[in-house]
């Protein structure tokens, strides 16, 4: 049976819902306006708790304070950075294990803001002994990115303006003053005028030399397919070879993954062949694995010559090798990365180095390895801007304005965003001069060969290559590899200064890379010293070394 309730039953029942569906809403409204007042309360005591950052009212808003505050840090960090005195300074490369920084910061932000005080005091005690210290003078590895005190200003600044200039319109000074900037480098490099904004092609500072190349990459592989589609786009683009040598930087193999291209000719060099006492691309090389690889029907897209390797700062031979770029039947894309050797071009005695430039379609130089300007600040000059901006310009609807014939670094680059670096060149450049640029640049070659010299006086080490920028590269003449991996270790485990290995050749050296306005003659007698007595100790503490090195010393005239 169904049970069907009564008139009376039924509005007795509606109104009973009714009523309590008032009370509830009434409730819940009353809930929430309870919850919105006690969030208003709330979020007034915590405004109250902190003095919100107004520009109208300097005693909120002055940085002078914290600023003060950071500038004492720095300075602190500095002394102790750059002290002779071997028990005072950092180690260069921290005494700390894996997991050790992370365990000392909280799993989770503060709930309450901390005091400016409180941060630096954690810099200090946390994060600057655990810093392999860049900045050290006795930092000899890798390429060194060279700071200043003028472009770290200019980062600062940077920081607070905050512009980014993806488009003229977004950032009128700051797209303008890159122009200005990139003009600046390409004349005190002595860049050919097709290279200048106020030419077809231009300049871009990218954050990297890796940045530079994929573009260029990217622009080549475009241009190559340009007016194909579909099928016959996918079926050419399977075809195309990409030339490297085997000291390029690595970012030629990784720029082929990450574009799917399917061949790279990764061309072995040959000591002498190119560059005397050095490994460079040679030209017949080249032009060999070109024409084998068209008569095989694969198509040569771009070749990368480098001024100033990695390992030893070789340097290929530009204009031969854009030569055979250019005998090829369709056009090569020859980009130079001269990231680190470029900019010894400021000074006119090296200028030759990119005999040829005038020819090719883009070049990079990283302000940031040897220019006394801090990461990230790579310049990348094309030759013509149109083949680059076909391939990386888009503009979505909300980017379009009434600028858009202006330079828009957008279209030059990957990303969007586009930082300020242009500030940091314009301080730096400014403050040194070119003069001082000059002069910086002689000072590392001067103390680089003053490494050399002093190492063959010591007479157990030799020079691998022969030290033509700011780079040493020497082994140990007995013990072979195991006594040159011994003394790597033994020299960075003390923390008196900082080198990395290559292998070339199938030989094992170690590199000294010099740089920065902080290191003088006292540290690159120190590192010798400090290289010097490791050795010393390792042969004593071996029978085996201690034989060879007596065998070495029979034969070695030196002695």
């Amino acid at each position: 049976m169904v049970f069907a309730p009564s008139m009376a039953s039924t509005n007795s029942t509606s109104t009973l819902l009714a009523s309590s569906a008032a009370v509830f809403a009434t409730g819940v409204l009353s809930g929430a306006a309870l919850y919105a007042a006690m969030e208003r309360r709330n979020h007034r005591r915590a405004l109250a708790s902190t003095k919100p950052l107004n520009p109208r009212d300097p005693s909120s808003n002055s940085m002078h304070h914290p600023v003060a505050g950071l500038a004492d840090l720095i300075t602190r960090y500095q002394q102790k950075l750059y002290s002779k005195d071997v028990g005072e300074t950092f180690p260069v490369r921290p005494v700390v294990k894996p997991g050790s920084v992370y365990e000392q910061i909280p799993g989770q932000c503060p709930e309450a803001p901390e005091s400016y005080a409180a941060i630096f005091k954690d810099c200090e005690d946390i994060l600057l002994p655990g810093l392999t210290h860049w900045a050290s003078p006795n930092f000899f590895a890798y390429f060194k990115a060279h700071g200043s005190e003028p472009s770290a200003l200019a980062e600062m600044l940077s920081s607070v303006v905050n512009v980014v200039g993806f488009s003229w319109t977004a950032a009128p000074a700051a797209t303008e003053l890159e122009q200005a900037m990139c003009d600046w480098m390409a004349r005190l490099m002595n860049l050919p005028e097709c290279f200048l904004s106020t030419s077809p092609g231009g300049g871009v500072i990218q954050g990297s030399a890796s940045e530079s190349l994929l573009c260029g990459m990217i622009a080549a592989r475009n241009r190559a397919l340009e007016g194909l589609e579909g099928a016959a786009r996918a079926e050419k683009a399977s075809r195309l070879v990409m030339y490297i040598s085997d000291q390029t930087h690595s970012i030629g193999e990784k720029g082929c993954m990450v574009l799917d291209l399917p061949h790279l000719r990764v061309i072995p060099t040959r000591r002498g062949a190119a560059d005397p006492g050095n490994y460079g691309l040679h030209p017949d090389d080249v032009a060999a694995a070109m024409a084998k690889d068209v008569a095989a029907g694969l198509v040569p897209f771009m070749l990368v010559p480098t001024v100033g390797t990695t390992s030893t700062t070789a340097i290929d031979p530009v204009r031969p090798l854009v030569e055979v770029a250019r005998a090829q039947g369709e056009p090569v894309w020859v980009h130079v990365d001269g990231a680190f050797g470029g900019a010894a071009t400021v000074c006119p005695e090296f200028q030759h180095w990119f005999d040829g430039v005038e020819d090719v379609d883009s070049l990079c130089v990283n302000a940031h390895k040897w220019l006394l300007m801090p990461v990230d600040c790579s310049l990348m000059w094309v030759k013509d801007r149109r083949p680059l901006l076909k391939a990386l310009a888009l503009t979505p609807e909300y980017l379009k304005n009434d600028f858009m014939t202006q330079v828009n670094y957008k279209d030059w680059q990957i990303q969007l965003t586009h930082r300020f670096r242009a500030l940091k060149i314009w301080f730096t450049l400014r403050r040194f001069g070119a003069t001082g640029m000059r002069n910086h640049i002689r000072r590392s070659i001067g103390l680089a060969k003053r490494a050399e010299s002093l190492l063959l006086k010591d007479g157990r080490f030799q020079i691998f290559t022969p030290v033509r920028m700011s780079l040493v590269c020497f082994y140990v003449a007995f013990g072979g590899r195991e006594l040159n991996e011994a003394l790597l270790r033994r020299v960075n485990d003390s923390g008196k200064m900082f080198l990395i290995h290559s292998v070339v050749d199938g030989v094992h050296f170690l590199r000294l890379a010099v740089g920065g306005v902080e290191v003088d003659e006292w540290n690159i007698d120190h590192a010798v010293e400090v290289l010097s007595e490791s050795l010393t100790a390792l042969v004593e503490s071996s029978p085996k070394w201690r034989d060879e090195y007596m065998a070495y010393r029979s034969l070695a005239p030196a002695f």
